[in-house]
């Protein structure tokens, strides 16, 4: 079955993460929806697992290069943008663009974002992997 997979998530597969391997489990063999704004916040996780010195600066720059192979559609975020933005009491925005796609797509959301475990999302199915 096809999945939308967060910034989060993929951060914690590139930076080798003990979630890593969760991730990869739910990941495998499947066809992977993201939004196109994905790169640019992963990027930004890495940089602060860099400058939190959670990862050298070696395997940050591993991870970064990494990224623009990381097996995914990217969708255009213009479509989603009102259905994100219609989240946002209940949803950070950025967040809310991964729900969008999965509930347009009609399939789960996988996430390692710590901050959707305080939400209630019905729009679609939830895989928090915390």
């Amino acid at each position: 079955m096809p999945v939308v997979i967060d910034a989060a998530a993929v951060a914690e597969v590139l930076l080798g993460s003990p979630l890593s391997a969760a991730v990869a489990a739910q990941i495998r063999e499947t066809e992977v929806f993201v939004p196109a704004s994905l790169d640019i916040e992963v990027l930004r996780l890495v940089q602060a697992a860099e400058d939190d010195g959670r990862v050298t600066s070696v395997a940050a720059t591993r991870a970064a290069n990494a990224l623009a192979g990381f097996p995914a559609h990217r969708v255009d975020v213009v479509p989603l943008l009102a259905d994100a933005w219609a989240r946002r009491a209940n949803l950070p925005v950025d967040l809310a663009c991964y729900v969008a796609l999965a509930a347009r797509r009609a399939i789960p959301l996988v996430t390692a974002d710590t901050r959707l475990a305080g939400h209630t999302v019905t729009a679609c199915e939830l895989v928090l992997l915390a």
